[in-house]
Order: structure tokens, then sequence, then C-alpha cells
């Protein structure tokens, strides 16, 4: 299969009559707009979900909590995976003491400080679920949101990305993700609404797009869109809730992420561009 071209794609409309659904074709992969969740989306499915987490002592036994409501009502197998990227207040102490009344809670600790979405990588490589949900730990994204995601991939969906439609952020953080996610449609082609948030992947996706990662920042999200859809997986979009911050201090934009996502974004634009050539 020839690499996908982001720069030089076609799209077009489709309809899966059989299933009821419909989307768009991006390169070889499927974007397929939202449907519907099923109540019992998840049924007998192994389900992790993944929270990285900074500094967030005030929030961790509250997500963990709703996490585990959520997930003991869909299915009697899955796990919480929570990684604490190097912390400086009592997170890990916090979570060391939620994993001993909580059997399915995975703490893992990060030896440095890595990120949000370099950290969302460990917990993916650590967890062993069918359905690997990603959500930050700031309570802002609902863990019962899960249904929507678990529906969609039953659909045919390997990843599934999520569309906060009503943000409930500060402005400066609006206008930071809305230039973002314009100049990743504009330079790769990118249909997806809202590429940093959050998001769920497939046993067979993690399998198939983890080793392909070379990103260390807020950037690896577009990697493994973009691995995706030149893999000819199929990709879904849900619309969830987002909620106000209620504790902790939102990191925003870090030193790490300002001087790595710039140069990671030259580099895959470069590696296209050379693709391209190629053809």
């Amino acid at each position: 299969m020839l690499p996908f071209d982001p720069m030089n794609f076609e799209s077009r409309e489709f309809e899966h009559r059989d299933q009821g659904r419909s989307g768009v074709q991006l390169g070889g992969a499927e974007i397929i707009l939202e449907q519907s969740p099923t109540p019992d989306a998840a049924q007998d499915e192994y389900l992790s979900i993944v929270i990285p987490a900074f500094n967030e002592a005030d929030n961790l036994a509250a997500v963990v909590q709703e996490s585990l409501d959520v997930l003991q009502g869909l299915t009697q197998r899955f796990e919480i995976i929570v990684v604490d990227d190097c912390s400086t207040d009592d997170s890990w102490q916090k979570l060391q003491a939620l994993a001993k009344e909580i059997p399915q809670l995975r703490p893992i600790l990060n030896e440095k400080n890595l990120g949000c979405h370099p950290s969302s990588l460990i917990g993916y490589q650590a967890a062993q679920g069918d359905y690997l949900y990603f959500i930050p730990a700031d309570r802002q994204i609902p863990a019962a949101e899960i249904s929507k995601f678990v529906a969609k991939a039953k659909t045919g969906c390997d990843v599934v990305y999520s569309w906060r439609q009503k943000r409930a952020d500060p402005p400066h953080r609006l206008w930071i993700s809305g230039c973002y996610n314009m100049l990743l449609r504009l330079f790769f082609g990118i249909r997806v609404h809202d590429v940093d948030s959050s998001e769920l992947l497939t046993r067979r996706a993690v399998e198939s797009l983890l080793p392909k990662v070379r990103s260390d920042s807020a950037f690896i999200t577009v990697e493994l869109l973009m691995e995706a859809s030149r893999q000819g997986l199929a990709i879904g979009e849900v619309v969830i809730e987002h909620r106000p911050r209620v504790a902790g201090v939102a990191r925003g934009i870090n030193l790490h992420d300002l001087s790595k996502v710039p140069v990671q974004f030259l580099g895959m634009l470069w590696w296209f561009w050379q693709q391209r050539n190629k053809r």
C-alpha cells in the first residue's frame, strides 16, 4: 500500500447501510462519524482506563472512584492504570493507599517527568485490556464516556478520538487548541475535530501503532492518527461531555512540549514531503 499522503488526499462520503453509520474516506482510512452508543457496549470485554497524572493529588481519589463505578457497571474484567508522572505533591502516596483498597487499580510511577502523552504511552504498554481508554486525571472528561468509545469501536474502528464540542476551558486555552488543530488540518489534512483530547485504542491498534511512535511530546496523538491512517485502520470520532476543572491547577503549555512539538511537527512535514516526491 502506498504511504498515505495528507497533502493530496481525496475525501468522499460513504455510507454503511448494513451498520447504519456514515463518515468520510481519508487516504486509506475511514473517519467514521458518531452514532448513538448501545447500553451494553462493553459486555464482557476487558476494559482498561489509562490516566496520566501530574500533581493531581486533589483529583485522584475522585477520578479513580468514578472510573471504578463506571467500569463495574459495564464489565467484570477491567483495570484502572494511573501513571504518576513524577509528581512533586503526595500523588504517589495517595495512589498507593487507593491501590490497597481497589485491587483493579494499577499505579505506575515514572522515573522522571515525561509529560501527559508520553505517560499515556507507558499506560498503554502496561494495559491488558481489549479496549484502552485514555482520560486525564483532572476529571474534566467523564469516565462514563467510555461507553460511546467502545460502541464506536464495535462498528469497526481501531482508533476513536473525542470531540469536546462544548469545551469548558478558559478562552486562552480554547484559542491555543483552535490554532493547533487548524494547523494540523492545513498541513496534514487531519479531519478529526480535536486531536489533542481523550482517545480509545483497540488491542490491535496498540500492537500495531505503538512500535511506530517516535514522538515524545504532545505530538504523539498526531503521530498515532497519521500512522493509523497510513496503515488503513478505521478511525472514529465521538462527541463527549467536557466539564470545568474543579480541583488542582491546569498545567497548560509546558517547556517540554514547547521545545519538542515544533521540531517533531517539522520533522513529520519533511517526511511527508519526501514520500510525496517518491511518488
